[in-house]
């Protein structure tokens, strides 16, 4: 369940659409309604806090671990080109 305030924030509203691609006791994450790219998906806090820097430790940590969930999401949906990386053997 998502905690919200009186006037439901946009993220609220995408909730409870229930599109949901991961999810977690504190956070969830599901796909952008306006994609920079296909598989454009944002994660977010279940609790409504605008700075992710005032969310509890445990928060951020629950936001963090869909990270990865969400990028084999994304892998498997759409096989995104990955853009060179820098290593040691190219410098």
């Amino acid at each position: 369940m998502v905690t919200c305030h009186p006037v439901p924030c946009i993220f609220c509203s995408r909730l409870a659409d229930g599109n949901i691609v991961a999810e977690n006791g504190l956070a969830v994450a599901f796909e952008d309604a306006f994609p920079l790219n296909p598989g454009h998906c944002l994660v977010v806090p279940r609790r409504d806090e605008p700075d992710f820097l005032a969310l509890a430790p445990e928060e951020q940590a629950a936001v963090w671990a869909l990270v990865e969930q969400v990028r084999r999401y994304i892998d498997a949906g759409w096989r995104p080109r990955r853009p060179p990386t820098l290593s040691s053997r190219s410098v």
